[in-house]
């Protein structure tokens, strides 16, 4: 087991880096990657300020000197792609010394909600009032606009992980259903430039255990191996006890779709490894 895609309280995680990296020692884990969120150019409580992110690569490299005959440790970001303001290469985010990189979308485009920058990642309450005000209810344009910022930030490139790929199920299911064709389509198009563009996409674990579904939703982990996307299992954490949340059942759906392999950072080199 291994995580790339772990916060602390350096952005919106509960627990210090420190405490994460005990936390992963005593499950076993040969490597541990942080993912803090990294700075954007607008007020937002869950990431890292741009001030902070000198602190953030030092801490992680006094953890990595206190730590490193027990477990490999890297730096990382999880980096929001943001049309006409911020990308994995951005000059600040390509300033911030790290071994790889996570590409998510939380924001679709400048879009701002009284007064502040909407997200498709807040409360279902927040989605709703964004939905209504902003989309005028339209859910299909919604989940298209989400689609075309996330083609656009895998076109454009520089990151190495895709980060919870189908995020904008996570409150559309209230407003449609996954069988539905028009939705499939919208994932199958995602799933397919990762592909081609040879990113690995996360089993995204965080809310498993609350949601009863993977990022992206186990009903396209058989897509997955069928386009032989390179995957690994994340748990997205937030606080130390969360660290291995559902990986058991990841484990399990990846060996029953046929997944043999995960690609995992080791050694200072991405590596296809066996899963046990």
């Amino acid at each position: 087991m291994t995580c790339y895609h772990c916060h602390t309280q350096f952005c919106d995680g509960a627990s210090s880096a420190e405490e994460m990296v005990q936390a992963a020692i005593k499950a076993g884990f040969p490597a541990l990657g942080f993912s803090s969120h990294a700075p954007v150019p607008f007020p937002a409580f869950w990431c890292m300020p741009h001030d902070k992110s000198g602190a953030y690569t030092l801490e992680l490299l006094s953890l990595i000197e206190k730590y490193g005959d027990q477990i490999e440790i890297y730096r990382g970001l999880e980096v929001d792609y943001i049309k006409d303001e911020t990308n994995a290469l951005s000059p600040h985010i390509q300033k911030i010394a790290s071994d790889y990189l996570v590409g998510s979308i939380h924001f679709l485009g400048q879009l701002v909600l009284d007064g502040e920058r909407w997200t498709i990642d807040g409360s279902s309450e927040e989605f709703k009032t964004g939905l209504d005000q902003i989309y005028g209810g339209d859910i299909k344009r919604l989940v298209r606009d989400f689609t075309e910022q996330s083609v656009a930030m895998m076109e454009l490139g520089g990151f190495d992980i895709v980060g919870h790929i189908d995020k904008i199920y996570q409150h559309g299911r209230e407003y449609f259903s996954l069988d539905e064709k028009w939705y499939r389509d919208e994932v199958m198009t995602l799933l397919e430039i990762a592909k081609a563009k040879d990113y690995i996409v996360e089993i995204n674990t965080k809310h498993y255990h609350l949601l009863d579904f993977f990022f992206p939703h186990q009903d396209f982990i058989k897509d997955l191996k069928r386009l032989k996307i390179p995957v690994q299992v994340n748990s997205d954490c937030h606080q130390k006890e969360m660290m291995t949340a559902a990986y058991k059942e990841a484990y399990e759906a990846l060996k029953a779709a046929g997944i043999t392999h995960e690609r995992v950072l080791l050694d200072g080199e991405w590596k296809d490894i066996k899963i046990k």
